[in-house]
């Protein structure tokens, strides 16, 4: 995800891997990448390391799977409809979070290279919304979402004409 969204900035994603925590128990997700003045130049001007506990990964997928699997569901197809698109919106949710986090220093040194003294990006400001808590509340928008899209999936067969026991 972090490689698709530095696509045509002046960044380098030069590696993405889950190692153990120097500096406590545990495993990071680390990145390394290089910046570039412009996408065109062929040395980079700085070299960026960045870490996200793996730990902070866990309340994600607790939070987005529990109140999923306990929303009351009258038929089981209704249910498996909602597991289906859960995958989908809880990938790409997790995918672009954990992504901004890891990415959020590239457009502040991208800034810097520029000239300015001090940035506070957009890239920064979401960043911080979500180490405050945000996680939880991208987390009860996705299950909304999941579960408006997966209504409506489920209530397509009817509308066909499809007679779908449940």
């Amino acid at each position: 995800m972090v490689r698709l969204i530095a696509w045509g900035h002046p960044w380098e994603i030069v590696a993405v891997d889950v190692v153990p925590n120097d500096l406590g128990p545990g495993s990071v997700l680390k990145m390394v990448a290089n910046v570039r003045r412009t996408p065109a130049d062929i040395m980079p001007a700085a070299d960026t390391v960045a870490r996200v506990h793996v730990g902070e990964v866990v309340a994600g997928p607790l939070v987005f799977w529990t109140l999923l699997l306990m929303w009351p569901a009258r038929r089981i197809t209704l249910r498996l409809c909602r597991v289906i698109v859960g995958f989908a919106v809880f990938a790409l949710a997790e995918g672009l979070t954990t992504a901004v986090q890891l990415m959020h220093d590239l457009p502040a040194i991208s800034e810097m290279l520029e000239g300015v003294p001090d940035p506070f990006t957009p890239w920064e400001r979401w960043s911080r919304f979500l180490e405050g808590g945000g996680h939880f509340v991208i987390d009860v928008c996705g299950v909304v979402v999941t579960l408006w899209i997966a209504r409506y999936l489920a209530g397509m067969g009817r509308r066909n004409g499809a007679e779908i026991s449940m």
